[in-house]
């Protein structure tokens, strides 16, 4: 239930940026429905209970910069820049109680969306789940893969994907997903990324 969960959010989050949703959290939290895959029909699809491997999560890991800077991941806050602050912090519903989801604010201005793992004070936790927008003014570059890119960089840099879906007005979301727990997606809006979603739970972390 909590990995069906976990997709079914992100599919939403992915369809919300890309129809340029970033008027506040009442908006963002507006109920929308997930649209059916489109994704080769030959290519076996993830399900709720098994992952196929399509991305080789250590090779992404090792390929992250923040601003042309490498950048670990999970990652401290400092790394997306200098003023910003956690907003809305919610706890999710997990047993430990250990994770919080929330934005990224620099002047009142949305920047991130986050995911946080803390086991003190979750100003001081680690993102492990980090979604930029085109507009953050934070460049993300995974692996040579960046805002801009076209769905042919993405998969010469990753492989095919292991689903896309949300296809309307040449927008559709490309997911690369190992398990729950490790995921990589592009948000593409006519031929180039403008939404990047990067989730990884270090195995100490996961339930």
């Amino acid at each position: 239930m909590k990995e069906a969960l976990i997709k079914l959010s992100l599919a939403v989050l992915l369809i919300l940026t890309l129809s340029g949703c970033q008027k506040g959290e009442e908006e963002r939290k507006a109920e929308k429905k997930p649209q059916s895959a489109v994704g080769n029909p030959n290519k076996p699809q993830a399900s709720e209970e098994e992952y196929v491997q399509y991305v080789d999560m250590g090779m992404v890991l090792q390929n992250i910069q923040i601003n042309g800077q490498p950048a670990a991941f999970p990652m401290d806050l400092s790394a997306l820049g200098d003023n910003l602050s956690y907003s809305n912090l919610r706890l999710l519903h997990y047993e430990n109680n250990k994770f919080y989801q929330g934005d990224v604010l620099e002047n009142d201005v949305l920047k991130a969306n986050v995911e946080i793992f803390s086991e003190g004070l979750v100003e001081e936790g680690q993102i492990y789940e980090l979604q930029l927008s085109n507009s953050s003014g934070i460049n993300l570059t995974i692996n040579n893969v960046t805002f801009g890119s076209t769905y042919e960089q993405i998969t010469a840099a990753f492989g095919e994907p292991s689903i896309t879906n949300g296809e309307k007005d040449g927008r559709f979301n490309v997911f690369y997903e190992n398990s729950s727990d490790e995921l990589l997606a592009f948000g593409m809006d006519q031929g180039q990324v403008i939404t990047i979603i990067l989730r990884y739970l270090p195995g100490g972390w996961r339930s």
